[in-house]
């Protein structure tokens, strides 16, 4: 049901884009200036509480999704060696050394990013529901997510589900050729949604054939 909600206020918002620009002129992509063609001049109090609610909200989500998320992969990369508190110093220097802030100047890498973005994340998201919802009927072993045996039932390959990667691999090189390809730019913006579904079929259809194959081998 959730993931029903989120596409439909995706959509929802695509289309309220598309349906504004169509009378007010070029899209603002920058969600400051926006704000500052609706408030600035008008009232210094609000422009005040909207910058503070500005600074918040973006250090909040920062911290959340783009800080403490790769802070745990890197130190799960080594964790005998890099603790969390390491990785999120690594994580700090390798945010300021891309240089974001001069890669975001530019409407087309905001794109072409995104897009990309995109493209990969659809697909992690139909998997992971196809494998929990139709697949594994949403029954976790919860024991057993921690185990490293061999015949523990999320061992897989050494640890790697195949047919996940598989399904991530083939609909996430189509994703990105699509959008990162100029003449495909129309249909970027929908790169989620469709990897999303491309990613939910391959998964389903890899782990229904081959799970018939050994039953029938």
């Amino acid at each position: 049901m959730l993931w029903t909600v989120q596409l439909l206020i995706i959509s929802y918002g695509m289309e309220i884009v598309r349906r504004a620009s169509d009378f007010a002129g070029p899209v603002v992509w920058i969600g400051m200036i926006v704000l500052g063609v609706w408030i600035v001049g008008k009232n210094d109090g609000i422009v005040i509480v909207s910058a503070v609610l500005f600074v918040i909200a973006t250090v909040g989500i920062n911290v959340v999704l783009n800080f403490v998320s790769p802070a745990y992969d890197i130190s799960n990369a080594a964790p005998q060696y890099i603790s969390f508190r390491t990785g999120g110093i690594l994580t700090a220097i390798l945010s300021v050394a891309v240089l974001p802030w001069r890669l975001w100047e530019s409407r087309e890498f905001i794109v072409y990013f995104l897009g990309g973005v995109g493209a990969l994340m659809g697909p992690v998201f139909g998997i992971l529901v196809v494998d929990y919802y139709l697949i594994r009927r949403q029954r976790t072993l919860v024991a057993e997510l921690y185990s490293e045996a061999p015949e523990a039932s999320y061992y897989f390959t050494r640890g790697f589900n195949m047919k996940a990667l598989v399904a991530l691999v083939l609909s996430g090189t189509v994703g990105v050729a699509v959008a990162l390809i100029p003449e495909t730019q129309a249909v970027t913006a929908l790169s989620w949604p469709i990897g999303a579904g491309r990613g939910a079929v391959l998964m389903y259809a890899l782990s229904t054939r081959l799970g018939r194959s050994r039953t029938t081998g």
